[in-house]
């Protein structure tokens, strides 16, 4: 049962960046992991402490995570690094309240700007997501939907967590493509996934 990372894992830290943006790293000491702090931080945007999602199995009850603990505030960056299956996804979407229906966060508190967010309706969570906190898949294949357009597609999230209408965000959605240099992007927000490929 992986719980965190390896014993005696950790990352290497530094500082660097633009607006005091700098990297905070975490290493585990027995079952806990904890920050590394590199210099104070001001309040933090997040507040994770001594987390725990359990799921429930044929087998018995798995610790996916068990007492995770950490903070990120603004203009910073934060990396969760382990071996595959330690804990690092199921963490995220914790955070993000989507824990698939078998599993459960069986303890600890997440802080968003200093408010529990399991105080929080689902409809509060739900205007988080998107507009203030964003998963980004790992596997890029899950990343883009096939059998719709790549405009539709950027320009949803907007339209659900922001309130745009659909002509707005699908401007937003070609100045976006701009902004990461896709050629053509009025035009090529109409095409599928399959047709950005090379």
């Amino acid at each position: 049962m992986a719980r965190g990372f390896p014993s005696g894992h950790r990352v290497r830290s530094s500082t660097g960046g633009d607006r005091g943006s700098r990297i905070r790293a975490l290493s585990q000491s027995g079952r806990k992991i904890e920050p590394v702090e590199i210099r104070p931080s001001r309040r933090p945007l997040i507040e994770v402490t001594d987390l725990a999602v359990h799921f429930e199995t044929s087998r018995g009850s798995v610790r996916a995570v068990d007492g995770v603990s950490f903070s990120v505030g603004r203009n910073e960056r934060l990396g969760l690094v382990g071996e595959s299956g330690c804990g690092k996804t199921v963490t995220t979407r914790a955070l993000m309240r989507q824990i698939p229906p078998s599993g459960r966060i069986a303890g600890g508190r997440v802080l968003w700007k200093g408010k529990d967010m399991a105080a929080m309706s689902d409809r509060d969570i739900r205007r988080l997501r998107g507009a203030e906190m964003v998963v980004i898949p790992q596997d890029p294949m899950t990343s883009l939907n096939p059998v719709f357009t790549v405009g539709n597609q950027v320009a949803e999230p907007m339209m659900s967590h922001l309130g745009y209408r659909r002509a707005k965000a699908t401007k937003e959605a070609a100045r976006y493509l701009n902004r990461v240099r896709i050629p053509q992007a009025e035009r090529r927000i109409g095409q599928f996934p399959f047709e950005f490929s090379g």
